[in-house]
């Protein structure tokens, strides 16, 4: 989904990228509306987050709750938010955090 991601990105921008950073109208002028949420693989990243971090946020683990509050944050915003079994899950897990 990364490389995905990046290819959206870089055809949306096209040659904004590499300007003169100060020359921030191209991006401002940029068709929006041809950018599109992912709204299925968001909800599939999320959800994943609140099972189980990827190895490289190991140095994240202090910032767990953080990570728990911005995910069901961001699922709530998508009207996704989790089975009861699952936050039950993440209210455990906090609850221990404190």
């Amino acid at each position: 989904i990364q490389k995905e991601t990046e290819e959206l990105v870089k055809e949306s921008l096209g040659s904004a990228i590499g300007a003169d950073p100060l020359d921030c109208m191209q991006l401002l002028c940029m068709d929006v509306s041809k950018l599109v949420l992912n709204r299925a693989a968001h909800i599939k990243f999320l959800r994943a987050g609140l099972e189980s971090l990827p190895n490289g946020f190991a140095a994240l683990d202090a910032s767990r709750p953080w990570l728990c509050y911005w995910i069901l944050h961001s699922l709530s915003i998508l009207d996704a938010l989790p089975e009861p079994s699952l936050l039950d899950k993440v209210a455990i897990f906090l609850d221990k955090c404190q």
